[in-house]
């Protein structure tokens, strides 16, 4: 696997928990070329690990960045919804 820390989350969001007894959704990884491939995801205290198999050179990472994510989400500590993000530096995708 090919781990790079993109971004350091606000210390609100420690640790981030996902949805109880669920898998981690709405996570893609945006490979060399540009393209974006959903992802495989974990947590480890309080590091977001995100992976894609074949994505080498991963550039940026989205979370929830559509118009109505639902079903799995990532959790703060307080227990909210954590807002979508991207470690490229683009804001909010415009509708």
């Amino acid at each position: 696997m090919i781990a790079r820390k993109a971004t350091t989350l606000p210390e609100c969001f420690f640790p981030p928990t996902p949805t109880p007894d669920a898998t981690l959704e709405w996570l893609s990884i945006q490979g060399k070329d540009g393209t974006w491939h959903w992802a495989d995801a974990t947590i480890d205290g309080s590091d977001l690990i995100v992976s894609v198999k074949g994505v080498t050179e991963p550039k940026a990472v989205r979370y929830a960045y559509t118009g109505q994510p639902l079903g799995h989400l990532l959790y703060t500590k307080d227990g909210l919804p954590v807002g979508p993000f991207s470690t490229n530096g683009y804001g909010p995708k415009a509708e």
